[in-house]
């Protein structure tokens, strides 16, 4: 068993090697400074290359859960910047908050007011959803992208489901320090592999490059960020985002009704007591 983690772990660390080396100089030939375009570009694959990086260096040093927000920055900077090379005047925006001379900037709301700059950027540029919707070629790939994110933010926020994992003797909580788990890592870099693909993937589609080597779409590797699924109703699992934490809550009110601790009842004290 420990050797084929260690064959895995080590695959795993050179296939993100190999990716992230070819994201490096892809960003490194943008000539950053020749247009607001290119400068946006720059700006944002380098955030995503540095937030997929870090994630990295947290999982190798211990820090599994933790490097799970840092995989959500490399997705939400790098499809932020695809979407700017399809939509090219949002990168003006972006940068400046400043509509371009030739975008219909003007939104009017109900009131028939006209939203300020910092609204509008909150809406859009400042939004995942919207820029996942943005950049979406159809439902089922919007669906995609959704499910990954809300995977990875799942984990990422104060949720029961970033505080413990199981182990074979039950719920083990994650405590003030790092700890090695080659298990752990190998899970992780499985996820960090597949989010730069999922990137990567989208640059070739868009620029024609070959930057992804091969990735596709695989629910299972959504199921692996989230760590629980739900049967599908056709004999296999799926990830249902809505009940990532609900499924973490519950295992652990398990445990902890198996050692006594939620014996007795609950009183809802309100205002009017």
């Amino acid at each position: 068993m420990e050797n084929k983690l260690d064959k895995a772990i080590v695959d795993l660390n050179n296939d993100l090697n190999s990716l992230l080396g070819k994201y490096k100089e892809f960003i490194l030939s943008i000539k950053h400074y020749s247009s607001i375009l290119n400068l946006a570009r720059f700006m944002l694959y380098t955030k995503s290359f540095n937030s997929f990086s870090s994630s990295i260096v947290l999982a190798q040093n211990g820090f599994y859960v933790d490097s799970y927000n840092s995989m959500r920055v490399g997705l939400e900077s790098g499809w932020l910047s695809i979407l700017f090379e399809k939509k090219n005047h949002l990168a003006h925006e972006w940068l400046t908050s400043i509509p371009h001379p030739n975008h219909l900037y003007a939104i009017k709301n109900q009131e028939n007011q006209m939203e300020t700059a910092t609204q509008k950027y909150q809406n859009q540029l400042g939004s995942p959803s919207w820029v996942r919707k943005q950049i979406s070629r159809s439902d089922s790939d919007k669906k995609q992208r959704d499910d990954v994110y809300a995977a990875l933010s799942v984990k990422s926020h104060a949720n029961v489901s970033s505080t413990y994992f199981l182990s074979d003797q039950g719920v083990a909580l994650y405590g003030p320090a790092s700890f090695d788990s080659k298990e752990h890592l190998m899970k992780i870099l499985r996820a960090i592999s597949f989010c730069t693909g999922f990137v990567l993937n989208d640059i070739d589609k868009i620029l024609g490059t070959e930057l992804s080597a091969g990735w596709t779409y695989k629910e299972f590797e959504v199921i692996n960020i989230a760590g629980i699924a739900y049967p599908d109703g056709k004999g296999g699992m799926e990830f249902i985002r809505e009940k990532t934490n609900e499924g973490y809550q519950s295992l652990l009110a398990l445990h902890l009704s198996q050692k006594n601790l939620l014996s007795g009842s609950f009183t809802l004290v309100t205002d009017q007591d």
